[in-house]
């Protein structure tokens, strides 16, 4: 099963189709993509805490499934749940909030937390029934929970013993 993010466009790729090459955007989307993978490992040692207000970020998820469903649970610790949407457009789901912080700005010895504006994108398996998503906040995590359709649900086949050829007659006279 492959899980990706989607880009903030919002669209999975599933099919090559001609676009126009946006060079600059795959510098940016590097850049990004390092900046955060070296922003979180020194941020104890380098990070001001003082982050761009409109800086978006994406918590931290974890996507699995059972036989039945497919779960996502998502880290949303001190975002007040009126302030995050989901939803789905076809096979792609989308979260999105806000973490305000409390209180004024104060001079931080040490600020790990992430505020402002957060979202998420994800393709959703083709298996996975977008009618049947539930979502639920409880202790700062959200989870979304959605049914797997029928057809792709683990079935078990029930094995019959053939008889060998001399039984099967006699239980047949």
């Amino acid at each position: 099963m492959a899980i990706q993010r989607v880009s903030q466009r919002g669209r999975a790729r599933r099919h090559p189709r001609l676009a126009v090459w946006e060079p600059w955007r795959e510098v940016v989307n590097i850049e990004n993509r390092v900046s955060d993978l070296f922003g979180e490992a020194f941020s104890r040692w380098f990070d001001s805490g003082k982050r761009a207000p409109n800086r978006m970020w994406s918590p931290p998820v974890d996507v699995y499934e059972t036989d039945s469903h497919f779960i996502l649970n998502m880290d949303l610790a001190g975002v007040d749940p009126h302030q995050i949407e989901a939803r789905i457009e076809g096979q792609t789901l989308f979260i999105k909030g806000h973490r305000k912080r409390e209180g004024k700005a104060k001079d931080y010895y040490l600020a790990e937390r992430v505020y402002g504006p957060f979202a998420l994108s994800l393709a959703l398996p083709s298996y996975v029934d977008p009618e049947s998503v539930t979502a639920q906040y409880q202790n700062g995590v959200l989870t979304l929970t959605a049914s797997k359709r029928e057809e792709a649900k683990p079935k078990t086949i029930k094995i019959q013993p053939q008889l060998p050829a001399a039984q099967a007659t006699a239980a047949h006279s």
